[in-house]
């Protein structure tokens, strides 16, 4: 009778054993999920114009390429290659209030080589004159329609 009680208690304690590993391995998956969920996430997909503060679409004085828009229309003429389409690229860019070209971006493509084209244009330009508001320098958002 004695042995028969301890084949039970051990039973009974294997079985409570089994189920307290199924609940901690239960709560584990459950925390790891959790963590997951709330540390996983913290990175923000920050754009490298996001440092860049306020930008302006009009101000006072617009930015200008160096020499006005016949010169930029000389520069692109001289410095643009060949493209596999006819069409016009529309360019959207930052002018920053050093002058500097940021924050590129295609707004109406016609192929791959040509956006990319219209992209390495940027690139090379020379700096602008920047835009100021109230006399100061500002960044300037400036759209330019570069033809193919």
């Amino acid at each position: 009778m004695q042995e028969d009680l301890e084949v039970r208690v051990n039973d009974l304690i294997f079985k409570l054993n089994k189920q307290n590993i199924y609940m901690k391995t239960k709560l584990l998956i459950i925390f790891i999920f959790s963590f997951a969920a709330a540390f996983g996430q913290t990175k923000e997909n920050k754009s490298p114009c996001d440092s860049l503060g306020e930008i302006f679409t009009i101000t006072e004085v617009m930015p200008t390429f160096p020499g006005k828009q016949k010169a930029l229309d000389a520069f692109i003429s001289e410095n643009k290659r060949e493209c596999d389409k006819s069409g016009t690229v529309f360019v959207t860019f930052v002018v920053d209030t050093a002058g500097l070209i940021k924050c590129t971006k295609i707004l109406r493509g016609i192929s791959y080589y040509c956006d990319t084209e219209a992209l390495r244009l940027l690139t090379i330009m020379p700096k602008w004159n920047n835009a100021t508001q109230n006399g100061k320098p500002v960044n300037c958002q400036y759209n330019l329609p570069v033809k193919f």
